[in-house]
């Protein structure tokens, strides 16, 4: 959980110097760019996991939705034209039905008065190691 949190996190705090490096973006591209990221991530979020979850399953989703990030990651790093970012954006964004998947299984193991315990734990952890990774980064 935390790899997935750090990594998703890593894209949104690097984006702009990678663009700005590689494609010469200025600050109004980046900002677009990052609201069509965002647009993307609510479409997926918002609507498509109701229907890929129960076609796929939690499991499989978790670890499809994983496989996209990482595809999206490769293809970020291997982009050589600014449009390819974008499009390469569908399939990151796609990726985003990990988190609801492995929401849902741990839900589902653990009893209903350990949910909200469970995940304000998981959360507080996840913030307190980004904080230290991100000073020593």
């Amino acid at each position: 959980m935390h790899w997935f949190t750090s990594q998703r996190n890593a894209v949104q705090s690097n984006w702009s110097y990678y663009t700005i490096e590689k494609f010469q973006w200025t600050p109004r591209l980046i900002g677009i760019s990052l609201g069509v990221v965002g647009l993307v991530f609510a479409i997926v979020q918002g609507g498509l996991i109701r229907l890929i979850i129960p076609k796929l399953g939690q499991q499989r989703s978790v670890y499809f939705g994983l496989a996209l990030y990482a595809l999206g990651f490769l293809l970020y790093a291997f982009a050589t034209e600014g449009w390819m970012m974008y499009a390469f954006t569908v399939v990151y964004c796609f990726g985003g039905i990990a988190g609801p998947a492995l929401q849902g299984i741990m839900s589902g193991i653990l009893p209903p008065n350990e949910h909200g315990r469970t995940a304000r734990w998981l959360h507080q952890h996840d913030e307190a190691l980004l904080r230290l990774l991100a000073h020593l980064l």
